[in-house]
């Protein structure tokens, strides 16, 4: 597994439209300004988001959604490039990688604020999707 941050919730017995859930969460990073990608699965999603010049954010951000409407997992992945930036920046200190470090942290930070923002954004958004599901399987 790559270094970062990882973030994983569980959720039981809501039979909630993962097909809707996957469409909010990519509309949630668009409206912050990010590009997003989506891969789907038989009973997954994976929305990859990448920050644009607006952000502070040097990596990437995932989220996948895996399971089925009653038993489903969130997964909220990131920082793997801001640690990167940040251990570069230590080991060249001396030469000038001061800067790198203080990206690699600022980067964090900001990471760290979004995903804040996002978790209470989807909690709203599941308790507004319960039972929207046609199907509730288990």
């Amino acid at each position: 597994m790559p270094q970062g941050d990882l973030l994983r919730r569980q959720y039981m017995g809501r039979n909630v439209d993962l097909r809707q859930l996957n469409q909010l969460v990519e509309r949630f990073f668009k409206s912050k300004g990010f590009r997003t990608s989506i891969e789907s699965g038989e009973n997954s999603f994976t929305i990859v988001s990448r920050a644009t010049h607006v952000h502070d954010i040097v990596g990437a951000i995932t989220v996948s959604i895996l399971g089925k409407p009653n038993e489903f997992t969130l997964a909220f992945f990131s920082g793997e490039r801001s640690e990167a930036f940040k251990k570069f920046g230590q080991l060249t200190s001396l030469l000038g990688g001061g800067t790198l470090f203080l990206r690699g942290a600022r980067s964090q930070e900001e990471e760290e604020k979004l995903e804040r923002f996002f978790w209470i954004y989807i909690e709203e958004k599941i308790d507004l999707l319960t039972r929207s599901s046609s199907t509730s399987q288990v």
